[in-house]
């Protein structure tokens, strides 16, 4: 796919769910920069302009070098 962000490879999700499977081409490859700022102060630390911190289940956004592509984070 063309466009900045994207990949043109499979991104390998696990079967039972969407989310990555290890292995997976967009596990890291995301763009921290990209995070939108927890406006809502999901994790409570009073923060509202740090990089959102959790990911769609509530598990933390960034788990290793970077954020993974995705609504969810492989831990």
């Amino acid at each position: 796919f063309t466009g900045t962000g994207n990949i043109s490879t499979d991104p390998t999700f696990d079967a039972s769910a969407l989310t990555l499977a290890s292995g997976s081409p967009c596990i890291d490859s995301g763009s921290d920069a990209a995070l939108p700022a927890d406006t809502q102060d999901l994790d409570e630390d009073g923060n509202t302009t740090e990089a959102l911190p959790v990911d769609l289940a509530a598990s933390a956004r960034v788990a290793g070098s970077a954020v993974d592509m995705g609504a969810y984070e492989r831990p």
